[in-house]
């Protein structure tokens, strides 16, 4: 039987029983002898998308889908709205029908006939599952029928997809979540939904393309975040060449801990910016281990002894990961100042409980087992009695001459700066964070006017790497040449 024959045939079968009862589900079609579920599937959805056959979807009654005859309509929506709610229908019922995991399995399914719309697109490039297509695919249909869904009961899922989002959503990892495709409120153990569809989730169903948004890979676990080395992208590091020698040889040492289990324990420290924290991302990137990184802000507390509590549960958290794998686990401290500042004279009673959190620490490190990587803007701030139960100290300091000029070299090269800029920066100190950010300006300027050396010199300045003057000179700092005003002409090319 073709496909226009058993197309003929599948009408004349939903008539047939929608004379008698006025609609008929999918489990009545189902049970009629046909080839098979793809070629039910494939005739609704022609139906469907010929503007013959409307699907409803129940969500309480036995029967999950029915369908009715549609009386012929003048046009009302554009072909684009229809197209929408044709996918959206075509995805709930491949969720009925088939155990489809992934979205280029349901293209295939569909013949590709919804590869032009953006929310597709979209969907492929933030590598999201099926599951999450389906999530939306409810969520749209019950916003579109007039229903404003409230809570993930409201959307028909099945309980145990429901179950996986709401695992996803208390992990942070939920896609349409982290897009910001849906807005999502957990308040006193419930999770509510918004009806109303988010700004970027309307241009998609206005299929108008969005940019995926860079999710962060952390996996929070209350106290502190895992994250694995697969999800860490690789970043070319830009150290001086001690501390480029330095990286090696503790990626080396961090891998012989496997067979000798020995305490190695680093303390990073030198100005902001300079990637004390990238230093221990790429380290478990290169030896392909796991970090549990300290959430400083679920640590302290505002009530005597919780902080102590605390932080003895995050080591014994890391004993017991650090047992359960036959690799190191990397326990990073950033920002370690705010726990190991220094002790104070005691003269009244908030000063002892002051000093508890820095007597704690210091307790845990002695019995410390496993790596650890501590990171310090201020060593200076840190009390003397912790520096001996580190089995490295290790500065990070501002790039010198040769990293400036490779890193400005290859920034012009990738078009992020102007030629001016090398001569402008390549006398100065400043960090990698600090070039970011002057890059991030100078786009966002070229993109609207052009740049001239007032302008360069006022970038530099808010980031201060040059001392911004009165009225509009600039005073640079270590500064060999200065671009005049005669020097304008073809700055950014």
């Amino acid at each position: 039987m073709t496909d226009k024959n058993f197309e003929s045939y599948l009408k004349r079968i939903i008539r047939e029983k929608f004379s008698e009862t006025g609609q008929v589900g999918l489990n009545f079609l189902l049970r009629t002898p046909t080839r098979s579920k793809v070629q039910v599937f494939k005739g609704l959805l022609s139906l469907i998308r010929q503007g013959q056959l409307e699907a409803i979807f129940k969500k309480w009654n036995g029967e999950e889908v029915i369908f009715r005859f549609m009386p012929p309509q003048p046009k009302k929506e554009s072909n684009a709205h229809k197209e929408i709610k044709d996918c959206l229908v075509a995805v709930r019922l491949c969720a009925l029908l088939f155990p489809i995991k992934d979205i280029p399995s349901f293209l295939r399914l569909t013949e590709s006939q919804f590869t032009s719309l953006a929310l597709l697109r979209f969907l492929e490039k933030s590598k999201a599952s099926f599951e999450d297509l389906h999530f939306l695919s409810c969520y749209c249909t019950a916003f579109f029928s007039g229903e404003l869904p409230y809570s993930m009961l409201d959307l028909g899922l099945p309980p145990q997809e429901i179950l996986g989002v709401l695992e996803k959503v208390y992990q942070n990892t939920f896609l349409p979540q982290q897009q910001q495709l849906i807005t999502l409120s957990k308040d006193k153990g419930n999770i509510t939904l918004e009806g109303v569809p988010t700004e970027r989730m309307v241009k998609l169903l206005q299929n108008e393309p969005i940019e995926v948004r860079q999710t962060s890979k952390r996996i929070p676990q209350g106290l502190y975040w895992e994250l694995h080395p697969q999800d860490l992208p690789e970043v070319a590091l830009s150290y001086n060449t001690q501390v480029a020698t330095f990286f090696d040889l503790f990626c080396g040492m961090l891998a012989s801990t496997q067979n000798q289990n020995p305490s190695l324990k680093l303390l990073l420290y030198g100005p902001p910016g300079t990637g004390k924290t990238e230093f221990a991302y790429q380290v478990a990137k290169t030896c392909q281990v796991e970090i549990m990184q300290l959430n400083f802000s679920e640590i302290q507390s505002k009530w005597v002894g919780e902080t102590e509590k605390n932080i003895a549960k995050i080591f014994e958290a890391y004993e017991k990961k650090r047992l359960q794998r036959s690799y190191p686990v990397i326990l990073l401290l950033n920002e370690a100042d705010g726990l190991m500042s220094r002790r104070v004279e005691v003269n009244h009673s908030n000063d002892a409980f002051h000093n508890q959190v820095q007597t704690q620490m210091l307790e845990e490190l002695d019995h410390f087992e496993g790596v650890l990587i501590a990171t310090t803007n201020v060593k200076q701030h840190l009390d003397p009695a912790f520096f001996r139960r580190f089995s490295f100290c290790q500065e990070i300091s501002l790039p010198d001459y040769q990293v400036r000029e490779r890193l400005l070299s290859d920034s012009i090269k990738r078009g992020n700066l102007p030629e001016a800029m090398k001569v402008l920066m390549l006398p100065l100190a400043w960090s990698p964070a600090q070039l970011r950010n002057v890059e991030q300006k100078i786009r966002q300027f070229a993109a609207i006017k052009p740049l001239h050396s007032d302008l360069l010199h006022w970038v530099l300045a808010q980031e201060g790497i040059v001392n911004q003057g009165t009225g509009l000179g600039f005073v640079q700092k270590k500064a060999e040449k200065i671009v005049t005003k005669s020097e304008d002409q073809g700055l950014y090319h």
